[in-house]
């Protein structure tokens, strides 16, 4: 299981060579039905908040019908249809190649390849069955397409789909966007007056979602499941529900599939033990699972406490829908700190892969896939602004330390997402520096010794990157500013009675 997690971490290293080989729309199909839209990810206006998902993620059509994806955002993806095989590895450059034609019958690996902005991909479906398919560089991000039997009333037309999916897209980007604060870290003190700041790479969605229990055939059994990540690769499914048997015992999974379109158990859930009011509650804690899916799930609550007969009939039954995005950001994006202190980047991104890279001035920016650009150089050690410096390729959770030991304003990128504006920068002030005072106090009858400390930064310059432009820095510590003040209150009375004389 951990192989194959680490391998769907990776699923987001797009490949240079493959993006800029031009669109590829496959030939039309010889079957005859009718051609439906579905639009791969959302993003917003300035493409750094990034949704994995499909619109429609479930669509329904008949045999023979066609499918059109259609890439709308400046993040790569696939459309690749399994059929039961493992997952593909994308390391392999073969597996973001086209695989398997374009006509489908539910056999086979069937796949787009790397899709880039504006590239179409189209497939005919020529049996019934319910075939998930899912992005090769973005765990979770999943879609399902439902094919009916030709001739088959189908339940939806384009126009509803184009609808619903443009409202769902906007509400997506809207919780995203919504979500990025949630990522700040405090400061943290050390030695000889430093810190260490925290810097989020790729803030995600929090991978959390509530579902809906509704009533199976009439049973009355509804309620509510939250499903979320309580620590990496570590999921918690609470369930409650009412209305059951008193004192009765229910089994219940998470299957691959929806309500309306069953399929085989997933995940095996913790039992509902029913008081004597018919009232239940659950809990399981299931470990190595990488995310959640768009789609391709629902809770299913069974009748009896076994599988035998009667006891498999569902009675409640919940999708579960999640919405799957990223920021192509670092949080913050501008951090100040001083000489001596340490930045720690933390890739936070279960569905993508970051760079954090500092490229000194005249050098050329690595593409991505060169040499150059996946090798680590410099993590815990010390950066004076100059030399190149990379975390490599960082897979969730993995971090990137730098101790700065120089005043600058110095910019980095991720190698991956900089066209999408993935840019941060750091300012270094001139060292804290603290320093005891001793004063003592006469007053009659006794002395009293007081010491405080205060922090003094010296005056000094920094000098920008790649610039002539000079920029004073003078900060001074708590003593400096409450003379100031002590000041300007002087000045203001001063003023005030030469008003008064006049």
């Amino acid at each position: 299981m951990t192989n194959s997690i680490v391998l769907l971490v990776f699923f987001s290293i797009p490949l240079i060579s493959l993006i800029s080989q031009p669109n590829i729309v496959e030939a039309s199909s010889p079957y005859h039905g009718n051609t439906w839209y579905v639009s791969v990810g959302a993003q917003s206006p300035d493409g750094s908040a990034q949704v994995f998902a499909f619109y429609p993620s479930i669509i329904v059509i008949d045999v023979n019908d066609t499918v059109v994806w259609t890439l709308t955002t400046m993040e790569p993806h696939t459309v690749t249809f399994l059929s039961g095989h493992p997952p593909l590895n994308p390391l392999n450059e073969s597996n973001l190649l086209p695989i398997g034609g374009n006509i489908y019958n539910g056999t086979g690996i069937h796949s787009s390849g790397l899709m880039v902005m504006g590239q179409q991909y189209n497939l005919t479906f020529t049996k019934p069955g319910v075939y998930p398919y899912y992005c090769e560089l973005h765990p979770g991000m999943t879609g399902i397409v439902v094919v009916q039997p030709a001739g088959t009333p189908y339940p939806y037309t384009q126009q509803q789909y184009n609808l619903n999916s443009s409202m769902q897209e906007a509400n997506d980007v809207a919780n995203l966007i919504s979500s990025e604060g949630l990522y700040s870290s405090p400061a943290i003190q050390g030695a000889n007056n430093t810190y260490t700041y925290y810097v989020t790479v790729g803030p995600e969605m929090p991978l959390q979602t509530n579902v809906k229990i509704n009533p199976v055939n009439n049973s009355g059994v509804k309620g509510q499941a939250t499903i979320s990540f309580i620590s990496p690769f570590t999921m918690m499914v609470q369930v409650n529900v009412s209305g059951l048997a008193p004192n009765s015992t229910h089994q219940m999974h998470i299957h691959l599939g929806t309500c309306q379109y069953n399929g085989p158990i997933q995940y095996y859930l913790n039992s509902l033990v029913a008081n004597s009011k018919g009232y239940a509650s659950s809990t399981t804690v299931i470990h190595n699972v990488m995310f959640l899916p768009n789609v391709g799930w629902y809770i299913n609550i069974h009748q009896g406490a076994n599988l035998t007969g009667s006891g498999a009939n569902p009675i409640a039954c919940g999708n579960v829908v999640f919405s799957n995005g990223a920021f192509m950001t670092f949080y913050p994006s501008t951090l100040t700190i001083h000489v001596g202190d340490r930045v720690v980047w933390t890739q936070v991104d279960y569905a993508d892969v970051h760079t954090v890279t500092f490229v000194p001035p005249g050098m050329q920016i690595p593409e991505f896939g060169s040499p150059m650009s996946v090798i680590e150089v410099g993590n815990n050690s010390q950066y004076n602004g100059s030399g190149y410096y990379n975390s490599g390729v960082l897979l969730p959770f993995q971090t990137y330390t730098l101790t700065f030991t120089k005043p600058g304003i110095y910019t980095y990128v991720c190698l991956i997402h900089d066209s999408m504006g993935m840019i941060g920068q750091i300012v270094v002030l001139p060292k804290l520096n603290s320093t005891t005072i001793t004063k003592t106090v006469v007053q009659p009858g006794t002395t009293v010794t007081q010491q405080y400390t205060t922090t003094v930064v010296q005056q000094s310059t920094v000098l920008q990157p790649g610039t002539n432009t000079t920029v004073l820095v003078n900060q001074t510590g708590t003593t400096s500013y409450i003379a100031i003040a002590l000041g300007i209150i002087a000045l203001i009375i001063a003023i005030i009675a030469i008003v008064m004389r006049r």
